[in-house]
C-alpha cells in the first residue's frame, strides 16, 4: 500500500512456452505424469526503481513509442483510501536482439 514493510512486491516476468507442456483444456493435470513447465526469466523487479509502490493492477501494453520501442503501462488506484495513491508508470520494452529468422 505505498508503505515500506507491506509485503508488496511488483516483479515482471518474459515468459517462454517453447517446450512446456501444453494443458490448455485440461481440467486438471493431476496424473498427467512429466508437466513440463513455462520457463520464466525476471525483466524487472520494480523495488530496484526507488520510488514508492502502490498496489499496481492494472498492466496493458500502449502505444508503440517514436522510437519503435512498445510501451508498457502499469497503474494502480488509490481505492479512496487516504494511506494510498494512484500511480502510472510508463515503461519501454526493448527488443531482444534475434539472430535467427524464428
Amino acid at each position: 500500500m505505498g508503505a515500506p514493510g507491506t509485503g508488496n512486491t511488483i516483479r515482471l516476468y518474459t515468459v517462454s512456452f517453447d517446450g512446456a507442456t501444453n494443458v490448455n483444456g485440461l481440467d486438471s493435470i493431476a496424473g498427467l505424469g512429466n508437466v513440463r513447465p513455462v520457463h520464466k526469466t525476471l525483466l524487472l523487479d520494480l523495488v530496484t526503481l526507488g520510488i514508492p509502490l502502490d498496489n499496481v493492477e492494472g498492466m496493458v501494453l500502449g502505444p508503440r513509442l517514436p522510437d519503435g520501442r512498445q510501451s508498457l503501462i502499469l497503474v494502480s488506484d488509490n481505492n479512496f483510501a487516504p494511506t494510498q495513491f494512484t500511480q502510472f508508470l510508463l515503461f519501454a520494452i526493448d527488443s531482444p536482439d534475434d539472430d535467427d529468422d524464428d
